[in-house]
């Protein structure tokens, strides 16, 4: 067979295409295999990888940068650069705001403000429930009108 670039590329073009079929096929394989163990055991393979390697780790400790070295957990590079702005942009927030006082004081304002709405939420909730008390002890009284009842709420 004599090599042309036609014959080349038409070549390159049939591998790729088998290539590319092999790809699919492993990855479909390893997506049915994670499901399968997401059922039985509960938890995704790289979870279990995780388990296995700290427990192969002395006193079952390592760090986040010795984790992704062993799993090959490498974040998409727009990704990293995004949190390594957003961490940047704290930071700068941070000093220019205060320091760690005042974004403690924020975080204690944003929680007030949380607990007037989970205040709300059980008055709300104490209020439907005594409601609903005093609908069940009217029809209780109605159909038994001798029973003798403790609370006349």
């Amino acid at each position: 067979m004599h090599f042309t670039h036609q014959n080349i590329s038409r070549l390159n073009s049939k591998k790729y295409s088998e290539i590319m079929s092999s790809v699919r096929k492993i990855v479909r394989a390893v997506n049915l295999e994670s499901k399968r163990i997401e059922k039985n055991f509960g938890i995704s393979i790289p979870q279990l990888l995780t388990l296995k390697y700290l427990n192969e780790s002395p006193e079952y400790r390592s760090t986040m940068r010795n984790l992704r070295e062993v799993l090959s957990l490498n974040a998409p590079v727009g990704q990293r650069i995004l949190w390594a702005f957003m961490e940047g942009a704290v930071a700068i927030a941070l000093l220019v705001g205060g320091g760690l006082k005042t974004m403690q004081a924020a975080s204690i304002s944003t929680g007030i403000l949380f607990l007037i709405v989970l205040f709300i939420m059980c008055w709300s909730l104490v209020k439907s429930l005594g409601r609903g008390h005093k609908k069940r002890l009217k029809k209780f009284k109605q159909k038994h009108p001798n029973a003798w009842v403790e609370s006349d709420a």
